[in-house]
């Protein structure tokens, strides 16, 4: 489902901030799972209108090519009342309504690069970095290599990773350092990253595209982009959406993600990414990064990428 109506709300970024705050945060809120907007307002937003305390069908938000809002469904069947949300939002800018299934971390089946435990998540060693001292780093995302929080640092990093045969002899290095998921009811997150330190020296290069030349901080939508993942290979797409925020379901709790993009393959038949290719890196035309690959739709290929601005900033590191 892929359709436009137009509501005009107020300028575009309030209005994803306040859809993400009543569609995906507020019904999420513990404090609020009783109180008379919950049970019996905010159910008449959708068409059919849902049942009262049942949570609304909705994956995300975000800021797309044409300058409006796309609000990604989880469910199929679902549209917005159009007379219900012009109370809310009583003007005339348009929100776009795409039907994408759930987003999830896209850690399995992968290959090359895992936790290093038998059972540990397998996903894509993303590309080198090196921190202030010019020490190699590989970058993936806490959930491929650092078990959702549950790793310690200094544990093994094995490539392959377990699910595609990898064992302890296949150490690659051990975790350094990972940002913390936040899987609280009130609590947000900006990335899905972790760096480890190599056992010995490794590539610069990334698998079938070549040296990164550095980052682009603000890309502008629509540019063409690349990656080049463990599961799908090489493959292209077109940056749809900026300003993103989704629910992703981890093994560990729910977490809550801002200010992502959104990503949507170019090339019929094949899409961007799949399961296996959380942690590739993200690039322009001229190889420049742009994000850090963490998660897909079930339904309607649209993945989920962190900008690669603030992970450089938090792990202190940048490209060779």
């Amino acid at each position: 489902m892929s359709t436009s109506k137009t509501y005009r709300p107020e300028p575009e970024f309030r209005l994803q901030k306040k859809l993400s705050a009543l569609l995906l945060r507020y019904p999420n809120d513990p404090d609020h799972r009783n109180d008379e907007f919950l049970n019996n307002r905010l159910p008449l937003l959708f068409n059919p209108t849902l049942s009262a305390g049942r949570k609304p069908p909705v994956a995300g938000t975000a800021i797309n090519v044409s300058g409006g809002v796309t609000l990604f469904f989880s469910e199929p069947g679902f549209s917005l009342n159009t007379l219900e949300v012009q109370k809310y939002f009583p003007s005339s800018h348009s929100i776009e309504e795409m039907y994408t299934g759930p987003f999830f971390p896209a850690t399995q089946p992968g290959e090359s690069l895992g936790y290093g435990v038998t059972g540990g998540a397998t996903g894509t060693w993303g590309c080198v970095v090196q921190d202030m001292t010019a020490n190699d780093l590989l970058l993936s995302c806490n959930h491929v290599i650092a078990n959702e929080n549950k790793g310690a640092l200094g544990d093994d990093v094995w490539q392959p990773g377990h699910d595609d045969g990898g064992t302890a002899t296949n150490r690659i290095g051990v975790l350094r350092c990972f940002k913390a998921l936040d899987f609280s009811t009130k609590g947000s997150n900006d990335m899905d990253a972790a760096v480890a330190r190599p056992d010995g020296t490794t590539s610069h290069l990334i698998k079938g595209i070549g040296a990164v030349t550095g980052y682009d901080a603000n890309p502008t939508l629509n540019i063409s982009v690349k990656k080049s993942g463990k599961r799908t290979g090489v493959t292209t797409g077109n940056l749809r959406f900026s300003q993103a925020s989704f629910l992703l379901p981890y093994s560990g709790g729910q977490a809550y993600f801002q200010h992502q993009y959104g990503i949507m393959g170019n090339k019929s038949g094949q899409k961007f990414a799949l399961g296996g290719d959380s942690g590739s890196l993200v690039l322009d035309e001229n190889n420049k990064a742009v994000g850090l690959l963490f998660a897909v739709s079930a339904y309607n290929d649209v993945a989920v990428v962190s900008p690669i601005e603030p992970i450089l900033t938090y792990f202190s590191v940048d490209f060779p």
